[in-house]
């Protein structure tokens, strides 16, 4: 789904923002502790500044001009981008380029500010059919929302403690809301934020978040009022522990939310939820509200679920598929989408989608869960890695074959019970119920191969499914 660096300048000039002249490099000001960002020379940090990065992205300096290196370490990269953002349609020059931003953080209150957010789900295969001709579907497993925007996004903060005090692990009042959060109300906690002991802190949450664009949205706070709430944490970069010291800061949030497809194509719309966090990070918060972007954190993509049925096409709490890729740009207006959605791609470039699942066996059927969300069912993939049913291999020896259909007849033409079943334990006496050999076949399922949980009766429907896969392998690393 990543547009090459030259096309997404090419857009960017159609947009209207123009090509841009070489002027004075950007330069770092010995007076001030941010770099001088006026990279060519016009006295104003704006997107023909952002082209020149997205031009040398990646590049060392030389070839790329000094002044596409915004923080002087050598080469055009994320970092230049985010400190360029930092400074953003502000009128600057070497002689008044702003300083860091000065502690204390603020006290208690609400920060409400414009922001931009994207997302791309790797759609489970038995959905996949349904996105068919849909926008943002790349026609294989991806789909990708628009931007979407929301004027008014509201984060509370609490007010300032110190890292491992009794606020921070005992509770403190965030917002006007009062939510009462502590280091136990975080799921997921980014190693390269947490402590040291004695860091200034405040804890946050998202109160309100309703992003929409083109039919889709995300929404979370008081907007997603089934979801949990979702708490986040600004921390001092500097563990002086005294207050003019707290900014430069990290950032992070747990994000619960609701997402929502519309009824495009042959998918007739579909309201999302996830019940792991969204880990989203940044690191360069200079103030509140911070001018940032936040970008995925989580080391494993994100399932997200359907929230309601949909006879015919989904029940309830089935697997869509996983988050890979999510981006919110905070305290950046509408009117900025080009330029966010540049800086996403960079931040992609260097990080890339959320990883799935590796070498586990989620659901103990003899596939890895790497293996399952491949594209080749022969080799195990086109499958739900949290779904048993979906290979059948009684046998446990990660191949579909002979000794299946053995398995199959020696617990043939019998009733019984699955409720309960273990996929590790060890084959009954003959002649008695498995529900290893048993399968649902009265789908449709997704693909024609593809069976349900075990219905309770094993007979010759189970050899025509066994049939079906017959030859798919997992022996193979994945």
């Amino acid at each position: 789904m990543k547009k090459p660096f030259l096309l997404t300048l090419a857009m960017a000039a159609a947009l209207g923002y123009g090509l841009f002249v070489f002027g004075a490099p950007g330069t770092t000001d010995a007076t001030h502790d941010l770099p001088c960002a006026d990279v060519d020379g016009n006295k104003v940090v704006g997107f023909s500044d952002f082209e020149i990065l997205i031009f040398y992205n990646g590049q060392f300096v030389p070839p790329a001009p000094p002044g596409a290196d915004v923080d002087g370490d050598g080469t055009v990269g994320l970092s230049d981008f985010l400190a360029l953002l930092v400074v953003f349609a502000t009128e600057t020059n070497c002689q008044d380029t702003p300083a860091h931003a000065q502690g204390p953080f603020p006290g208690l209150g609400d920060d409400t500010f414009p922001s931009l957010g994207k997302f791309r789900i790797l759609v489970a295969p038995e959905f996949r059919p349904l996105m068919a001709g849909y926008p943002g579907y790349d026609g294989v497993s991806r789909v990708e929302s628009p931007t979407l925007s929301d004027a008014n996004t509201v984060v509370g903060r609490s007010a300032p403690h110190l890292d491992g005090d009794g606020s921070d692990t005992g509770g403190t009042a965030v917002g006007t809301a009062g939510t009462i959060i502590s280091d136990s109300s975080f799921s997921l906690v980014p190693a390269s934020i947490e402590g040291p002991a004695g860091s200034r802190e405040v804890h946050t949450e998202i109160v309100s978040l309703n992003l929409t664009g083109l039919g889709a949205w995300v929404r979370a706070g008081t907007f997603a009022p089934a979801q949990p709430i979702s708490p986040g944490e600004v921390e001092a970069q500097s563990s002086s522990g005294n207050p003019v010291d707290d900014f430069p800061a990290d950032s992070f949030f747990n994000v619960f939310a609701e997402m929502f497809l519309p009824a495009i194509a042959g998918f007739p719309g579909g309201t999302l939820y996830n019940t792991e966090p969204l880990l989203v990070v940044s690191n360069k918060v200079e103030g509140f509200p911070p001018r940032v972007i936040y970008f995925h954190g989580n080391t494993t993509a994100v399932p997200v679920f359907f929230k309601n049925n949909n006879p015919g096409f989904w029940s309830a709490d089935d697997l869509f598929g996983h988050l890979i890729l999510a981006g919110h740009g905070a305290n950046i207006e509408d009117s900025d989408a080009g330029l966010f959605e540049a800086i996403l791609e960079v931040i992609e470039e260097g990080q890339g989608e959320i990883p799935l699942p590796g070498d586990e066996d989620t659901d103990n059927d003899g596939c890895t869960d790497q293996q399952e969300n491949g594209p080749n069912e022969a080799l195990g993939g086109r499958r739900d890695f949290q779904n048993y049913w979906d290979f059948y291999d009684p046998s446990r020896d990660r191949e579909v074959g002979f000794d299946d259909f053995l398995a199959l007849l020696r617990h043939y033409d019998i009733m019984g019970n699955p409720a309960g079943f273990d996929p590790k334990a060890v084959e009954p006496p003959l002649l008695t119920y498995w529900a290893a050999v048993d399968r649902d076949d009265t789908g449709p399922f997704g693909d024609p191969w593809d069976e349900g949980a075990a219905d309770g009766d094993t007979g010759f429907n189970d050899f025509l499914a066994l049939l079906r896969q017959y030859g798919h392998n997992c022996q193979a690393a994945p």
